[in-house]
């Protein structure tokens, strides 16, 4: 039965707004007013493992496909609260939001956005190059040694494992050339070996390979849910079998695979539905009491949906799904809910792709860092600091947060967190000032042993690498300045020498020993690439330097993943007026190899291209129009392909993303 919550909280807010100047919003939910009511009016019985008609008091049992319950050897970092019941968890809840509301109801978060999906997404950890991991079998340019991420396209030997129509296909095409040696022609002859069409209402916004299994993560568009991650079986690569599908709610920040096990962060925001009044002016004592004493008494009915996640495993051979929560009661910790975000990490193993398991906490997070054993999750408060909160994997397969801390700022970039000998280091901006900090875990705490702090009055950072015991920050203003900073002590790190340079590099990548790459733009917005010597860290320097002809205004695509960078020293950018740069590095300088683009198959945004990758002696570019392969020594066009589905201008979807754009 539809019905509309807190009557009697409305009932008063109705009444006196014409006397006192309130206005409600009423909020239509479905179900009774107790725990688990919309989970028992979307499925009939409550999810697996805990009983939609019981009342809040009733403890929570373990739950298929969740973490175990708590155990004494249960870590609960500072600043969360852990419980044994749904209805302790749901009285915390209540206690944060009291300590938040006010007469406008929950505070906003300050400069506050989603994270775009994924370039989580993951950021510079353990391991410090930025090149595919050993390993892994694409090339997808990742940040952390083995751990591989989402995107557009894999390439898994002579096989590319491709997202098109907009992200509802996902096509599996042949590089290989066997056609062309049948044909006796020397130029490639790509071949779709077969399409996976997604379901009705999912847009997928990046896929990996892990081992025979392809992993494709994005956004559920139906309704009910909002993520969803679907495990398909390509052991043959011409007849893939769709496995399983999990759907959960909240909207993915990060999709990562380590050490097998494929890793994932989604958020939602808690207690947003709750029917809050605001008063209609702002400048009325008596109204802004009332609006706070009837939001206060709103929160006093938040019920156990408002505070915990929920998920359905779906099996795609034989269409039989179930729903349960998202991380027991025991696995959902309660933290500041001026940050009323829902935070959940959460691991599938790809060989037993049913079983999902989760950890919850009710913070915030913006950026993510997943290595191969551990991840860290970071998010903005209300005071501009941020929350740094560790998740380790438990016995029983899920990750746990152990562990959290606060810095001064945020973090603005994916590149910005990098794990090494146990310790994270974070470089973070605080207004118009850029700190580094290093974290070290003691006990539930990460406590701050070491850092640099305002590495440039008056600048925000950009480009960040760590490299072992040092750090390169580029901030900017007019100039880029390059900063390098000596951790090698890193309870006393120091800055060291600094280089100011037209421009500004946004994306640093190690391309030879004691040789840095910036890709970046210039004043006056157009592409460049730089080539830095910093053997001395007291007097680094530029010694090679190539500013794109023309194109004015284009400069790289803000994601990682639209760079690729050969050990021959071919580097590959994706442009944001749809050309692919090809340069080289060699010899102590940077030459342009050339410029691809997909102008003689379609002219129009559609033939933008997205990303580039490399077979042999063959550059492959891809644009939601099709796939076109370039001969590498002058780049003339040898192969066209198209996708099994091909988009209108005129009716293109949208891609989300899952996380931040590391520039």
């Amino acid at each position: 039965m539809r019905r509309i919550r807190h009557q009697p909280v409305l009932a008063a807010a109705i009444a006196v707004t014409f006397g006192l100047g309130l206005w409600a919003a009423p909020v239509v939910r479905d179900g009774d007013d107790h725990v688990g009511s919309r989970a028992a009016a979307q499925g009939g019985a409550g999810a697996e493992g805990w009983d939609a008609t019981a009342p809040m008091s009733t403890p929570t049992n373990a739950i298929v496909g969740a973490s175990a319950t708590a155990g004494e050897d249960a870590i609960v970092p500072a600043g969360f609260e852990a419980h044994d019941s749904c209805g302790d968890v749901v009285e915390s809840f209540r206690a944060a939001l009291l300590d938040a509301v006010g007469p406008f109801g929950l505070p906003a978060r300050p400069f506050d956005r989603l994270n775009q999906p994924e370039a989580a997404s993951a950021a510079s950890g353990r391991g410090d190059a930025a090149s595919s991991p050993e390993g892994s079998t694409g090339q997808t340019n990742t940040v952390v040694d083995g751990v591989d991420e989402a995107d557009l396209i894999e390439v898994d030997g002579d096989v590319m494992y491709a997202l098109v129509g907009g992200g509802r296909v996902v096509d599996i095409v042949d590089l290989s050339g066997d056609q062309r040696r049948a044909l006796m022609v020397t130029d490639p002859q790509p071949t779709t070996l077969a399409s996976v069409e997604l379901a009705l209402g999912r847009i997928g916004t990046g896929l990996m390979k892990v081992g025979d299994r392809l992993v494709v993560s994005g956004t559920d568009l139906t309704g009910t849910l909002d993520s969803f991650i679907e495990i398909i079986d390509v052991t043959d690569p011409a007849r893939p079998v769709p496995l399983t599908a999990h759907e959960m709610s909240g909207m993915l920040v990060g999709t990562r695979s380590a050490a097998g096990q494929v890793q994932f962060v989604t958020r939602e925001l808690v207690g947003v539905d709750l029917p809050f009044v605001q008063p209609v002016d702002a400048g009325n004592d008596a109204a802004l009491t009332l609006a706070t004493d009837v939001n206060r008494a709103t929160v006093a009915e938040a019920d156990l949906d408002d505070v915990v996640g929920h998920h359905r495993v779906i099996d795609l051979r034989s269409g039989d799904s179930r729903r349960q929560a998202l991380g027991g009661c025991h696995d959902t910790l309660v933290g500041d809910a001026r940050a009323p975000w829902r935070v959940t990490v959460g691991a599938i193993d790809p060989e037993s792709p049913d079983i999902l398991r989760a950890s919850s906490v009710i913070g915030a997070v913006d950026r993510v860092l997943v290595t191969n054993d551990q991840s860290f999750v970071v998010g903005l408060n209300p005071d501009l600091s941020s929350t740094v909160i560790q998740f380790a994997t438990h016995a029983d397969g899920a990750p746990r947060p152990v562990a959290s801390g606060r810095i001064r700022g945020q973090v603005r970039n994916d590149f910005d967190l990098n794990e090494h000998e146990d310790r994270l280091r974070v470089v973070s901006t605080e207004g118009v000032a850029t700190h580094l900090t290093v974290l070290e875990r003691v006990g539930d705490d990460l406590v701050e042993v070491g850092a640099v702090g305002d590495i440039a009055p008056g600048e925000q950072s950009f480009g960040v690498r760590f490299l072992g015991d040092w750090a390169y920050v580029v901030t900017f203003r007019v100039f880029d300045p390059l900063h390098v900073i000596d951790l090698r002590d890193p309870r006393n790190p120091r800055l060291r020498g600094e280089l100011e340079v037209p421009g500004v590099s946004l994306y640093l990548h190690p391309i030879a020993p004691d040789r840095l790459l910036g890709i970046g733009r210039t004043e006056d917005f157009r592409a460049e690439v730089s080539v830095f010597d910093v053997s001395d860290p007291d007097h680094p320097k530029r010694i090679s330097h190539l500013v794109r002809d023309g194109g004015g205004g284009a400069i790289p695509r803000p994601d990682h993943h639209a760079y690729a960078v050969s050990e021959d020293g071919l580097v590959t950018i994706a442009l944001t007026d749809g050309i692919g740069w090809v340069v080289r590095y060699a010899n102590g300088a940077l030459t342009e190899v050339g410029q691809v683009h997909h102008g003689n198959h379609d002219l129009t945004p559609l033939g933008y291209i997205e990303r580039l990758a490399r077979t042999d002696d063959i550059i492959w570019s891809m644009s939601p129009a099709g796939l076109m392969g370039s001969a590498l020594d002058q780049l003339d066009e040898v192969a066209w392909h198209e996708w099994s589905v091909t988009l209108r201008l005129d009716d293109p979807p949208e891609r989300p993303a899952e996380s931040n754009p590391s520039a």
